[in-house]
């Protein structure tokens, strides 16, 4: 990894927005078995790396569950809505001493 190469990733670290770092990531790929230790130089949370074995894994990971529909995953079952609003009614509503 070139001197230049550091100075790209820098330079597109610095096109992200500031305000919105927490939902922000430069993905840094390479075919690296392990992080090349010049990526240290980048002190930057925003940078993540990665290399081309993990992407693959993670990607049939993926594929490989049964994801249901989108309304499904967000659906609460009808025994547990009365008990989750009493939940998060009861922890709203705790007095801290």
């Amino acid at each position: 990894m070139t001197v230049a190469i550091l100075e790209q990733i820098r330079n597109h670290l610095s096109g992200l927005r500031q305000e919105a770092s927490d939902t922000q990531r430069l993905v840094v790929l390479t075919p690296d078995h392990s992080r090349p230790s010049k990526l240290d130089r980048i002190e930057d949370e925003r940078l993540v790396w990665t290399n081309f074995d993990q992407l693959v894994d993670a990607a049939e990971s993926i594929l490989a569950r049964d994801h249901g529909s989108a309304e499904q995953s967000l659906e609460i079952p009808p025994n547990e809505r009365h008990s989750s609003f009493e939940n998060s009614f009861a922890s709203s509503t705790r007095r801290t001493s």
